[in-house]
């Protein structure tokens, strides 16, 4: 489980978005149902994103589809610690194959919950990794220079523009509510 913990935390999830060993019940068999990992809660019992562990095979990919449909999980991920799967449920049991999990920033911004306006990349980071300054534009409501702090300010950050960040292994960090006042109120 460190493993998947560890891809989840690159990929922008926080601890307090991981919820692991979880038992909700099926409204039909009235049986408890076993999830080893539930990603991103967005209301009772619903996750984005689910992952099991075990045997990978289309008899586990169908149980995984099933526990998706379940919460309400948009992905579902298949792991058996060495090589993992992950699929996108399509309705029923018919899913289709993935070639990666998708980041915290592309997950809430399918389920309509993207929470991440603003994010900052100080200077030094942002000279040695970007080389396409028209594409963050591009892909942004807004970049400007936040010369007291040494960073980069992008407002709104589709997110084509934070895999894009992510894939190139540039750090950033999120606004935070103290970092927003500081900028609607100095």
């Amino acid at each position: 489980m460190d493993e998947i913990l560890s891809i989840l935390r690159d990929l922008g999830y926080r601890d307090e978005d991981i919820v692991k060993s979880l038992t909700i019940d099926h409204p039909l068999l009235k049986q408890p149902i076993e999830i080893d990992c539930a990603v991103l809660r967005y209301g009772e019992n619903r996750y984005g994103m689910i992952i099991k562990f075990g045997e990978i095979d289309e008899r586990a990919k169908a149980e995984l589809c099933g526990i998706c449909a379940l919460t309400g999980a948009i992905y579902g991920v298949l792991t058996d610690g060495k090589r993992s799967v992950v699929i996108k449920p399509k309705g029923g049991y018919d899913w289709e194959h993935l070639d990666n999990i998708p980041s915290k920033f592309e997950l809430e911004e399918e389920l309509g919950i993207k929470r991440h306006l603003i994010i900052a990349i100080s200077y030094d980071e942002y000279e040695a990794k970007i080389d396409d300054i028209g594409f963050v534009v591009d892909n942004s409501k807004y970049v400007y220079s936040d010369m007291d702090r040494d960073e980069v300010v992008i407002i709104h950050p589709n997110a084509k523009l934070i895999r894009w960040l992510m894939d190139r292994n540039v750090k950033f960090r999120e606004f935070d509510d103290e970092d927003l006042k500081r900028l609607y109120f100095d």
